[in-house]
């Protein structure tokens, strides 16, 4: 959550720094926000998805909501982007739909609920092996 918070702020403050004819201010920004605040919310992602999904399904849902996520979230931004900056003509819309996938990805943050039943197949053999052991005392 605090990586989304930190990205949020980079986002915001990258382009009226590189407004300012400074570019070496917008690549600290990017520097800054890649290298600490990108770090601390793509730290937490194995563990947070590996919860989101039963033993039996985790690879694959894993697998399939990153990709997904990649082509619906990263693949059409370039083209959204280049679309508002040529419809609008200034930077504030294209800073406004990247804080608005940041509320999105800090929404599902908080959403999210961990899939807390263990596999079938674990389950039945531990209720066997108890039913087992309790048969030979």
């Amino acid at each position: 959550m605090y990586g989304l918070v930190g990205l949020a702020i980079g986002v915001a403050a990258f382009f009226p720094l590189l407004n300012t004819g400074q570019p070496t201010l917008a690549i600290l920004v990017v520097a800054l926000t890649n290298g600490i605040a990108g770090k601390a919310f793509w730290a937490p992602y194995a563990g947070i998805m590996s919860t989101l999904f039963s033993t039996e399904m985790r690879y694959s849902g894993m697998s399939f909501s990153f990709q997904l996520a990649g082509i619906l979230g990263g693949g059409i931004a370039p083209f959204v982007a280049a679309s508002l900056l040529e419809l609008t003509d200034s930077w504030v819309p294209i800073m406004l739909y990247g804080l608005v996938a940041i509320a999105v990805s800090i929404g599902c943050v908080i959403a999210v609920r961990p899939h807390d039943r263990p596999a079938s197949g674990i389950r039945a053999g531990v209720e066997s092996a108890s039913v087992g052991e309790e048969a030979k005392q």
